[in-house]
């Protein structure tokens, strides 16, 4: 009977030690800078269009990129210089400043929407914006 006692102690014991330490500060996972995106998302009509996107953390970068035109989903490869210089697809352009993302994006030509996803890190933390694009409509 005291087994059992003793046993269970130290059971609820470890269990109320775990959870405290759980509850502990993410910050030291190094996650303490989030990217600080002021919106992640915009839906714009089919026509060329420029949108700037606010980020309040100076500190980031473009981690991936993800298009879906119609059925077809592609990953474009970033390039290693994207931290400098501006991102070009066939479709948009994507350009970076310490507290801001620039998108361009042209005139969708299609009878299907199109949707930009911009993965965005900084430390620990990432975050990303979605661009959706209407699509033509007929005259």
């Amino acid at each position: 009977m005291k087994v059992k006692l003793i046993f269970s102690m130290v059971v609820i014991t470890s269990f109320v030690l775990t959870f405290n330490m759980c509850k502990e500060d993410n910050r030291q996972l190094g996650c303490g800078e989030e990217v600080g995106l002021e919106e992640n998302y915009i839906n714009i009509t089919a026509k060329d269009s420029l949108y700037s996107f606010k980020v309040k953390n100076g500190i980031w970068w473009i981690t991936s990129l993800k298009t879906i035109v119609g059925q077809d989903t592609l990953y474009p490869q970033l390039e290693v210089d994207s931290m400098r210089n501006p991102i070009k697809g066939d479709w948009y352009s994507i350009k970076r400043s310490s507290h801001q993302l620039i998108i361009h994006v042209d005139e969708n030509q299609y009878e299907y929407p199109r949707q930009l996803f911009v993965g965005l890190q900084s430390g620990n933390c990432f975050d990303g914006i979605w661009v959706e694009q209407s699509m033509k409509k007929d005259r």
